[in-house]
């Protein structure tokens, strides 16, 4: 495997926190690429691992940045729930 695609976990990294660093950059390409600006309402599509993982990312998002809404749709309420934020 080329060592550009691996690397050791930084110390106070667990295993398994360190595996959601792909899954997390994803969600946050897609944050970057839509340039959210003040005073934005926010859907995410699909709250499986990415999705989820994306609307925490905005919730995250807020410290920086006044976003009105952000939700997502998704067939499982517990997966809408967890996402919800006014």
């Amino acid at each position: 495997m080329p060592q550009h695609l691996y690397t050791s976990n930084p110390a106070g990294v667990s295993d398994q926190a360190a595996a959601f660093t792909v899954v997390a950059a994803v969600g946050l390409q897609g944050i970057r690429l839509a340039q959210p600006s003040i005073c934005e309402t926010f859907l995410v599509s699909g709250l499986g691992l990415i999705g989820l993982q994306t609307g925490k990312l905005l919730l995250a998002k807020r410290v920086c940045l006044i976003i009105t809404f952000i939700t997502g749709i998704d067939n499982c309420p517990n997966r809408r729930n967890y996402c919800i934020c006014r």
